[in-house]
């Protein structure tokens, strides 16, 4: 190592004791370069390519995607005050030990609600509309060989209507019994539709879904409300409804 690196190092290692000590905690399936913009801002360690590590004096933790935050992780950071996740999702994070050990928690908040409500939206308009399978359909050549591809259902109309659908060729046995004349109702304007888990994902879903007529309002005000509800347990002190 030159005289200059040796410098720099030394340079580097200056700014570093100056900043907090975070934790960047990833699988080895992770990049390393993943968050690096951190060590702007803070003394950034990686266990995976740091031996050097003052596990006494680490205060955060940042936790990368899924990778798991146990007891056993826990453990390795007795000073430890809080784990920062960087998902949506805390299901990897052992919240009760974190509670335990008087640890906050945090998640991406709404960083990935709009990205993945619209996937979550688009996915269900093509799975109405069967988008995927029909262009399935023509690309193994089968329009011209077997003709239409059965219609699909509506996603949304003022003027409900009914279809009756053979299957004559037997390939869309994924969607309509085959050989058997089936009833179906296209539009599915104004029907209900089950979200599992109203948090900041689902509710984007929910709200995306109100203009085709799947949810009514009064769907987002009963949100509305368990929010309000949790935000007055807490500074009530009483139970949270829907706590993580």
């Amino acid at each position: 190592m030159t005289d200059d690196h040796q410098q720099q190092q030394v340079s580097d290692d200056d700014n570093n004791n100056n900043k907090p000590i975070v934790i960047k905690h990833r699988l080895p399936t992770f990049p390393t370069s993943i968050l690096s913009f951190l060590s702007t801002h803070f003394h950034l360690i990686d266990p995976l390519l740091s031996t050097t590590i003052p596990h006494h004096s680490v205060l955060a933790l940042v936790s990368v995607g899924p990778s798991p935050v146990t007891s056993e992780t826990l453990d390795q950071y007795p000073s430890l005050k809080i784990v920062v996740g960087s998902s949506a999702g805390v299901d990897h994070i052992d919240l009760a030990e974190c509670r335990r050990r008087g640890i906050s928690v945090t998640n991406a908040g709404d960083a990935f609600t709009d990205d993945v409500a619209d996937y979550a939206v688009g996915l269900l308009i093509s799975v109405l509309r069967r988008v995927s399978g029909g262009d399935r359909y023509v690309k193994d050549g089968l329009w011209a060989k077997n003709g239409d591809y059965p219609l699909a259902f509506k996603v949304s109309s003022s003027s409900p209507f009914l279809l009756y659908a053979v299957d004559l060729f037997g390939y869309m046995n994924e969607y309509v019994d085959a050989s058997k004349t089936v009833l179906r109702n296209i539009d599915l304007g104004g029907k209900r539709v089950g979200i599992v888990g109203l948090g900041s994902i689902g509710s984007g879903v929910a709200k995306r879904l109100v203009p085709f007529g799947f949810l009514t309002p009064e769907s987002l005000e009963t949100l509305n409300s368990v929010v309000l509800g949790n935000l007055k347990a807490f500074f009530s002190n009483e139970p949270l409804i829907s706590p993580v």
